[in-house]
């Protein structure tokens, strides 16, 4: 199949992403189908977290647009936005964080005053946000996937995995007042998951019978998903994005950023682990809602959004 080049754009960041690997996923799926897809990647050589197999072009000096280009560009980069503005190609933004589109358009500035012709969003969260909020209808949603090859269930440990890189202060009240209020349950082991790559961050995912969800100010926010996936017992907040997957069965879920009953709610997760019949049912509840975010349907939302934009 032939036809424009996609490029996404990518930028590399200090920590990983999930919003980054998702650009080379889609890519990937597309080239797959026959699309010319591309990360256009300014500076460094795609990112250290996780494994590139996609063509990527340096945006340098050197880079040359052509006239039938497509820009996929994030939402979150008012320099970006700036730099585009005039350039006489298509440009769609793939919005991943709705809380980050202002500070990326900047104030009082529409998606058009860039020429920004269509906004597709990864969560019905932020879709909503973009049609109350800018009088768009019908935004387009592309499902985030979950690889199963990576997160799947193994013979868990007496462990609870936390990713403290948004809430890092409140992860570690967390830890010790679990320590301090419930000695009882002193043996639990806590698993800081921090700047590693994918492979290592899913094992321990794989490994640990629970997962703290410290989502904050969430598009959607995937590793409460992908814990979930990988069999985990999930505790924590929803981070307002999460909160299209969440409810009572799959996660022990606690109000934003109330880390004293969040404590609490770990305390229960723990003893549910002592309930064989109760922790299968709860794991059940998990990989049900993990499947709907499938790598399939992913692809099935990825190559129906392109089809409608390139074939009308």
């Amino acid at each position: 199949m032939a036809g424009p080049r996609i490029l996404f754009l990518s930028i590399n960041f200090s920590q990983p992403t999930g919003g980054v690997r998702t650009l080379y996923r889609h890519v990937g799926m597309l080239r797959r189908h026959g699309y010319e897809a591309s990360i256009l990647q300014a500076g460094g050589t795609g990112s250290p977290f996780f494994e590139v197999d996609v063509p990527l072009i340096n945006l340098d000096a050197s880079f040359q647009l052509q006239a039938d280009d497509i820009l996929v560009i994030p939402e979150d980069r008012n320099e970006i936005y700036r730099q585009v503005a005039g350039l006489p190609v298509r440009k769609i933004v793939f919005c991943q964080n709705h809380h980050y589109v202002f500070p990326g358009l900047g104030e009082g500035v529409d998606f058009a005053a860039y020429g920004v012709q269509t906004v597709v969003a990864s969560s019905r969260k932020i879709a909503e946000f973009l049609e109350q909020n800018f009088a768009m209808k019908d935004v387009p949603v592309i499902r985030y996937g979950i690889d199963p090859a990576l997160y799947h269930p193994e013979t868990k440990k007496h462990r609870i995995a936390y990713m403290p890189r948004k809430l890092g202060l409140q992860a570690d009240f967390i830890r010790q007042s679990f320590r301090l209020r419930f000695p009882d349950h002193g043996d639990l082991e806590w698993i800081r998951v921090e700047n590693m790559q994918e492979k290592e961050a899913a094992r321990h995912l794989r490994e640990c019978a629970l997962f703290l969800s410290l989502n904050r100010m969430e598009g959607f926010g995937l590793p409460p998903i992908e814990a979930m996936a990988a069999g985990c017992l999930v505790v924590g907040f929803t981070g307002q994005g999460g909160d299209e997957y969440a409810n009572d069965m799959n996660g022990f879920w606690c109000g934003q950023e109330d880390v004293q009953r969040c404590v609490e709610r770990v305390a229960e997760a723990v003893e549910v682990l002592e309930d064989e019949t109760a922790t299968a049912a709860r794991i059940a509840a998990g990989k049900k809602t993990a499947g709907y975010y499938s790598m399939e349907n992913m692809e099935r939302d990825l190559l129906g959004f392109w089809k409608t934009q390139l074939e009308g």
